[in-house]
Formats: structure tokens, C-alpha cells, sequence
């Protein structure tokens, strides 16, 4: 049989474990037509609970409108900006400064570099990835 002190203890890792699960996010994706504005997903994303959302690249209207919410941010590095990351500290830093830095109201989370890179394009993440790393440190 469980001592109180046993089950107590399990009670709370188990609530702890559902404080970690109730995390949910999404994808917000923006290569299409007729999107609604970037106030308007946001409200979207507050009404329904989602306290995540990813950008697939940065999108300094997308940004501006989760300033200030809460909401976690992950943001990627696009494919088409590694080899310019890759060759220079310098492009890195003002990729960081442009896209992470002059948002200080975002909550970022986490910072992609590439999504789905194949091929060639390989060559670029490790070291895109340590440039930008130094840039956001």
C-alpha cells in the first residue's frame, strides 16, 4: 500500500506532468492569399488557447501583432538566407538584430535555422546554426 507521503508525491508529478502537456501549439503559415491580418490570427490564437506558435520565417507584421501576448514564439532562419548566414558574422548578427533583437516585446522560444534542408543546402546548417547561436547569446 502507498504511504500519504508516496501518493502525495505522485500527485504532484502528475500534475506536473499535465501543467507541461496543456502547451499547445501551432503552425502559422503565410504563402497564401487572402490571409486575415496579423491582429486578427493573434486574437485567433488567444480565443482558442494556443500559447505556441511557430513562423516558419520571420514577419515584422506577424511579430509586431504577438508583441506583448504571451504567447511563446518560434521562429525559423529560412532556407534561402543559410549560405548568407554561413559565410559571415556579420550577416549573422544583423539577421539576428533585424529579425530577433528589434522585437524585445516578442516572447521568443526557440530559434530555427532551415526547415527541411536538403540536398547541397546541408552544407550551410552547422555552421548557420553557430553563427546565429553567437548572435543570441
Amino acid at each position: 500500500m502507498l504511504s500519504l507521503d508516496m501518493a502525495l508525491l505522485l500527485g504532484v508529478i502528475f500534475a506536473s506532468i499535465l501543467t507541461r502537456a496543456a502547451s499547445v501549439g501551432v503552425c502559422y503559415g503565410m504563402s497564401s492569399n487572402n490571409l486575415p491580418p496579423p491582429s486578427t490570427v493573434v486574437g485567433m490564437l488567444r480565443d482558442n488557447g494556443f500559447n505556441s506558435v511557430r513562423l516558419y520565417a520571420p514577419d515584422n507584421d506577424a511579430l509586431a501583432a504577438l508583441a506583448g501576448t504571451g504567447i511563446g514564439i518560434i521562429v525559423g532562419a529560412p532556407n534561402y538566407v543559410l549560405p548568407e548566414l554561413a559565410a559571415s558574422a556579420s550577416a549573422a548578427a544583423a539577421w539576428v538584430r533585424a529579425n530577433i533583437a528589434a522585437h524585445p516585446d516578442v516572447s521568443f522560444r526557440y530559434l530555427i535555422v532551415g526547415n527541411k534542408v536538403a540536398g547541397s543546402d546541408t552544407q550551410y546548417l552547422v555552421t548557420s546554426r553557430k553563427r546565429v547561436k553567437c548572435e543570441t547569446h
